[in-house]
C-alpha cells in the first residue's frame, strides 16, 4: 500500500497553521483582559477598544490576520467556508370582517364575515372612545376585538385615532393566545352610515416577529 506523503504535508501545515492563530488569539484576549483591569472598564468594552489607538493592541490584531503558510515548496491558503445564513421567517396574516355598531346601544359589537349581520359571527368588538374633534367625528378609540377563526383564536388590543366618516388605522398593541406578540395595524373605513346601526369594514394586517418557542 502506497502512504500519500504529499497528504501528510499538508494536514501537518493546516494544524502548524491554525495553532499559531490560536495562539495569537490567545495572546489577545490575555492582553486585553489586563488592559481592562488596569482601566477598570467592562468587559463589554472589549470591542470598543480594539484598534482605538492602543498599539500594543493593535500590534496583536495584526497578528491574527490569516497568512500565508509555507511548508516546503507548497503554499496554502487559509479556507474560507461561507454559509448563507437562514433568513428568519415572518409570519403574517391579512384578512377582513364587518363590525356592526348600533348607535346609543354598549355592549359587544358583532364581527361578522361579511357586510350582512346575518353572516357568520366571527368575533366581538368591544372598547370605549372619547370625542375629541369639535365636529363629532373625531375621537380616541381603545378597544379589544376578540376573534374566532379557523386557525386563529384569540384577541386583539386596538389604540388610536379614528374618524366615523374616513378611513382609519389603528396601530395593534398587544394580543392573546394565538395572536401572542402580534404586531401591526388594523384599518376601519364606515361602508354603511344609515340607520341605527353602522357598519365598518374592519382590515386586519398581522405580523408576528421570530421568536423563542414558550417554555412549557
Amino acid at each position: 500500500m502506497q502512504l500519500n506523503i504529499e497528504g501528510v504535508k499538508e494536514t501537518q501545515c493546516e494544524y502548524q497553521h491554525m495553532e499559531k492563530i490560536s495562539n495569537n488569539v490567545d495572546r489577545i484576549l490575555t492582553h486585553v483582559d489586563e488592559t481592562l483591569n488596569t482601566t477598570g472598564l467592562e468587559l463589554d468594552n472589549k470591542s470598543k477598544l480594539v484598534g482605538t489607538g492602543d498599539p500594543k493592541i493593535d500590534d496583536m490584531v495584526l497578528a491574527i490576520i490569516p497568512f500565508e503558510g509555507t511548508c516546503g515548496s507548497h503554499h496554502h491558503h487559509p479556507r474560507h467556508r461561507h454559509r448563507r445564513g437562514r433568513q428568519p421567517h415572518y409570519k403574517s396574516l391579512h384578512f377582513s370582517l364587518f363590525q356592526h355598531e348600533t348607535i346609543n346601544k354598549t355592549g359587544y359589537d358583532p364581527l361578522t364575515a361579511k357586510a350582512n349581520r346575518s353572516s357568520k359571527q366571527l368575533g366581538t368588538a368591544e372598547g370605549t372612545s372619547i370625542t375629541s374633534g369639535l365636529d363629532g367625528l373625531s375621537s380616541i378609540l381603545v378597544a379589544k376585538l376578540t376573534l374566532r377563526l379557523k386557525n386563529h383564536k384569540g384577541s386583539i388590543s386596538i389604540v388610536g385615532g379614528t374618524n366615523n366618516l374616513k378611513r382609519s388605522d389603528h396601530p395593534v398593541v398587544g394580543g392573546t393566545k394565538d395572536f401572542l406578540f402580534v404586531q401591526g395595524y388594523v384599518t376601519s373605513s364606515a361602508i354603511d352610515v344609515k340607520g341605527p346601526t353602522v357598519v365598518y369594514k374592519i382590515g386586519f394586517h398581522l405580523y408576528w416577529p421570530p421568536y423563542p418557542p414558550r417554555a412549557s
